[in-house]
C-alpha cells in the first residue's frame, strides 16, 4: 500500500490538486491523514477513482508492466485456489443440506411411532370399571302412591 501527498497524486493522474481534493472533500476518494495532518492517498485508489496517467520513461513502464503481470499470475493463481475452495464449501454445504432432509424425515418416521406407541398404551391400560348405573331416585309421594 503505497501512500502519496495530495501534490504527487496530482503529478501522478495528470489532474489539478483542487479536483482530487474536491474528490477527497465529496467522499469519492479515501485518504488517511498522517500524525502531522497531512491527507495521504493510496495509489491504487487513485487509480481507481482517475486513473494514473502513462509516465514517459520507459524503465518505469516495463517494471510496472512486469508487476502487473507478477501480480495478474499471483491474482489467477489465487482466484483458481479461492474457486476450488468455493467449490469444496458448496460441496459441503449440499452434503450438509442432505444430510439435514434425511435427519428430518427421520425424525418424523420416530415422532409417529411413538405417538402410535403412546396411544396402544392409553388402550392398553384403560381399565375403567363399568360401574352399574344407579338406581333411579323417586319421590316420596311415588313411593306412597307406587308410581
Amino acid at each position: 500500500m503505497a501512500l502519496v501527498t495530495l501534490k504527487k497524486a496530482a503529478e501522478l493522474t495528470g489532474k489539478n490538486t483542487s479536483t482530487i481534493h474536491r474528490a477527497m472533500t465529496n467522499g469519492r476518494l479515501s485518504f488517511t491523514k498522517s500524525d502531522a495532518g497531512e491527507r495521504l492517498i493510496d495509489v491504487s485508489e487513485l487509480d481507481r477513482v482517475f486513473r494514473l496517467k502513462a509516465t514517459g520513461d520507459a524503465r518505469n513502464d516495463a517494471s510496472a508492466v512486469a508487476s502487473n503481470s507478477a501480480q495478474s499470475a499471483d491474482s489467477a493463481s489465487e482466484l483458481r485456489e479461492l474457486r476450488a475452495i468455493l467449490d469444496a464449501e458448496r460441496a459441503r454445504a449440499t452434503s450438509l443440506e442432505r444430510d439435514k432432509e434425511d435427519l428430518r424425515s427421520e425424525r418424523d418416521r420416530l415422532l409417529r411411532v411413538i405417538e402410535e406407541q403412546a396411544t396402544s398404551m392409553k388402550l392398553l391400560t384403560d381399565q375403567r370399571q363399568v360401574e352399574p348405573p344407579a338406581p333411579e331416585r323417586r319421590g316420596f309421594l311415588a313411593r306412597i302412591f307406587g308410581r
